[in-house]
């Protein structure tokens, strides 16, 4: 099996990150969006690939010593073979190098497999927002997590 590797997305790159967060989502992003946060000098956005085939990706927003998880998606079909937390542990290594102490993020109530992905990657349950969520049946909470550097 090729070992996976983390690269830094680029403006190049668009097209194939609509088509995985497709795949990913239901809710996918437009283009106007992925432009701008490939634009954006505060976000961090890196592709998981194996054998040069992108199969996943995570984007962070930082500033000074926090970062927060805006979104992190593995292909539909390569889901439940490690590849997100891989991509989590690899993003998370590389920002504590750039001087991330903090990390954040917000994540469904319902999303059971994200909440298992982030407590193994070292993050903990802090609170939650009530109603954060739009849904069809109205809304639904919010869980936040984070991690800290001791």
């Amino acid at each position: 099996m090729t070992t996976p590797e983390l690269r830094r997305a680029t403006a190049d790159d668009l097209d194939l990150l609509l088509k995985l967060d497709d795949s990913c989502f239901d809710d996918s992003w437009s283009a106007k969006l992925w432009q701008q946060m490939l634009g954006n000098t505060k976000r961090y956005l890196c592709w998981l690939l194996v054998a040069d085939r992108p199969l996943g990706f995570v984007l962070f927003s930082h500033i000074l010593d926090e970062a927060e998880l805006i979104r992190i998606g593995v292909h539909s079909q390569r889901r439940g073979e490690g590849l997100a937390r891989a991509m989590l542990l690899e993003a998370q290594a590389v920002l504590e190098q750039r001087g991330v102490s903090a990390f954040y993020l917000e994540v469904r109530d319902s999303n059971s497999a994200a909440q298992q992905l982030y407590r193994s990657c070292g993050w903990q349950k802090n609170g939650r927002r009530r109603g954060y969520y739009s849904t069809e049946d109205g809304t639904e909470d919010a869980l936040l997590f984070n991690r800290t550097l001791d």
